[in-house]
């Protein structure tokens, strides 16, 4: 698994793909704990980052996106960020 933040900057749990178990989850659990709402909403960064790493060959990516608002940082135009999530994932399922 991967966990990336996104206000005015993006922030990734770890870079690479995590193990789901023991204390990776624990250390996955207590960084999701110290999140704050703060700053803009960069939806396309956000994106972006969660894209950006390909997804092994053996493994189903999938992409949970939450925001709690409104683009206000980079690209605000929801067509235009469904374009680019459509380019981003370019031919990974």
């Amino acid at each position: 698994f991967r966990l990336v933040s996104f206000s005015t900057d993006v922030e990734q749990f770890r870079p690479e793909w995590t193990r789901a178990a023991g204390t990776d989850l624990h250390a996955a659990a207590q960084w999701l704990e110290g999140l704050r709402a703060t700053g803009g909403t960069n939806i396309e960064a956000g994106l972006r980052t969660a894209l950006d790493v390909r997804v092994p060959s053996a493994r189903l990516g999938v992409v949970l996106f939450m925001t709690d608002g409104a683009a206000t940082v980079g690209v605000r135009d929801a067509a235009q960020l469904a374009d680019l999530a459509a380019a981003e994932r370019a031919g990974q399922r």
